[in-house]
């Protein structure tokens, strides 16, 4: 109802009813005022509740933002730690097969030096008691070394039970890996000329071993 329509009925109510229409019509004045302060109260708590709604809905938004960045921070933290542990374990392998791969050519180059010194020593023929005595010292006193391998003393013994030929020497040494092979030149030299005599047997081994490691003559003869 426009305000002219609300005017022209209270005064309707007057000019027609007097005192009693007016007061009808300052009553219909009155429910009418009511019934938009009602409607203004109602639209006021429909805002207030939109609001209320919006706002509960940016908190929760920014609620599930933050549990989605802690939960990528969380698998990433993870997942690195999968790294490194993979990377630790990795580590560990490989200096394992290092020091195992090192300890395998140490234990080598130490039975290529049993076989070739023994393959010297003996080349000329059996053995004297007392040859066979410093064999026997020899090898008992390294078999007492807890350090050595059980493929070495494996060795030992079999050295010991038949002292090997030049040829089994040589596979002993082809085994060894990057080491210096003029030192098993030298080794021949000092074993075959320990007592001031070289037998043709003696000779003949120093010159298989030319044939095959030349080079180490070259190097020895500096």
């Amino acid at each position: 109802m426009g305000w002219g329509k609300m005017l022209a009925a209270g005064i309707g109510g007057f000019l027609i009813g007097g005192p009693l229409g007016a007061a009808a019509a300052a009553g219909a004045v009155g429910g009418y005022e009511k019934k938009q302060e009602n409607e203004k109260q109602a639209a006021a708590a429909n805002r207030d509740a939109q609001i209320n709604k919006e706002s509960h809905e940016k908190i929760q938004e920014h609620h599930q933002r933050r549990l989605a960045a802690q939960k990528k921070r969380e698998e990433q933290e993870k997942r690195q730690l999968v790294e490194l542990d993979a990377q630790y374990k990795a580590d560990i392998k490989l200096t394992s097969e290092r020091a195992a791969q090192a300890a395998a050519q140490r234990d080598q180059l130490l039975i290529a030096t049993l076989a070739i010194g023994i393959a010297a020593g003996t080349v000329d023929g059996a053995l004297s008691s007392d040859e066979s005595g410093e064999l026997h010292d020899l090898l008992d006193s390294l078999r007492g070394d807890q350090q050595f391998s059980p493929a070495v003393q494996a060795k030992m013994h079999e050295f010991e039970a038949k002292p090997p030929t030049f040829m089994k020497a040589k596979k002993e040494v082809d085994k060894v890996q990057n080491a210096d092979l003029s030192f098993f030149r030298r080794l021949i030299i000092c074993i075959t000329r320990s007592d001031n005599e070289t037998s043709p047997e003696e000779v003949d081994f120093l010159e298989k071993w030319d044939t095959f490691y030349p080079a180490t003559k070259k190097q020895t003869s500096k």
